[in-house]
């Protein structure tokens, strides 16, 4: 990302902006948040439209993140039945700005287990995808 990373971290923090990055997400709500020993902890409830064959069916499920003063960034979503992604996200300086690393660990049960991974990886590499656009410098 062609920005510092301290500019990446607080968009990518503030899920609020991921309505305007994510495939999937239509709708967020920011729910209670916890100062911690060294940051903060944050829920969220998302809303999406996940592709279904030819429907795009409305779900939506809990986010939380922690987000310590420095270092990465800990998410947590969980959403029925038994869907959890759970992820570990770091911005590290670049000579040109900032690489996020994002880890995704997904579960699912076993009859969904192939689809949500395969939109998961999708609309997140989406999604990283219009954070560079979104900092990348205009003509």
């Amino acid at each position: 990302m062609p920005a510092p990373p301290a500019e990446v971290r607080g968009f990518y923090t503030d899920l609020e902006n991921m309505k305007l990055v994510h495939p999937l997400v239509v709708s967020v709500r920011t729910g209670m948040r916890r100062e911690a020993a060294d940051g903060y902890i944050q829920d969220y409830r998302v809303g999406d439209r996940v592709p279904v064959w030819q429907l795009r069916i409305p779900i939506s499920y809990q986010v939380r993140l922690e987000v310590p003063a420095d270092g990465d960034v800990v998410t947590a979503a969980r959403q029925f039945p038994q869907v959890r992604l759970t992820g570990r996200v770091s911005f590290r300086p670049t000579d040109s700005g900032t690489r996020i690393v994002e880890r995704l660990q997904i579960a699912a049960p076993v009859p969904l287990a192939a689809v949500t991974t395969r939109q998961a990886v999708q609309a997140h590499r989406s999604m990283l995808a219009a954070i560079r656009r979104r900092f990348e410098p205009g003509p």
